[in-house]
């Protein structure tokens, strides 16, 4: 029995979570540190999430994610921290960095660093062997650098955008609107 009787399991944020499957303690929130197992769903979690051979699944998240070992992170709403991951699967918006083999983010003001990111709007950075962004990215480092539009720059062998603001530098650029469709080293 709780000594307040607002206070129960389904609206109460604990401090530490277990999940192996089932979270123990069952609390939807976690203020403090969460150790997941395989599975583990959340609701809110803020502080540390460490993921061991599974999937972190969380609804919103502020602190920092830590894959220990094959591990996975989701966010389907809010992500604001540091995620270290083989796969951060950020699916609302992020204000922080990734760190992953494969960073798969909606929208992201902070950074991407990984083997390849997925990204649909990102106001910051990507670093990885392939930057991928479907609308808007500000700035992408990588081998191939592809956006629909780039607003400061592209530094790759290959790049590739719809519209760009800035420079692109590389072996080969493609840029609609730039000084010629396509050009080597430098296009604006």
């Amino acid at each position: 029995m709780y000594a307040d009787d607002n206070l129960t399991p389904a609206n109460d944020s604990v401090p530490l979570q277990l999940s192996v499957f089932k979270n123990f303690p069952r609390n939807p929130d976690v203020t403090g540190l969460r150790l997941n197992l395989f599975y583990g769903k959340s609701a809110d979690v803020t502080g540390l999430n460490f993921s061991i051979l599974g999937l972190s699944d969380v609804d919103n998240f502020t602190g920092l994610e830590y894959d220990m070992f094959f591990g996975a992170n989701r966010v389907r709403e809010q992500f604001k921290g540091v995620s270290f991951s083989i796969l951060n699967w950020h699916q609302g918006d992020d204000v922080g960095a990734n760190f992953g083999g494969v960073n798969i983010v909606n929208n992201i003001f902070g950074a991407n660093f990984g083997l390849v990111n997925l990204t649909t709007d990102t106001t910051g950075l990507n670093w990885s062997a392939v930057n991928i962004s479907t609308k808007n990215s500000s700035a992408d480092i990588g081998l191939v650098n592809i956006a629909g539009s780039t607003t400061l720059f592209q530094f790759g062998f290959i790049n590739v955008t719809g519209h760009i603001g800035g420079l692109q530098i590389g072996l080969l650029n493609f840029a609609k609107n730039g000084f010629l469709p396509v050009f080597p080293i430098i296009n604006f």
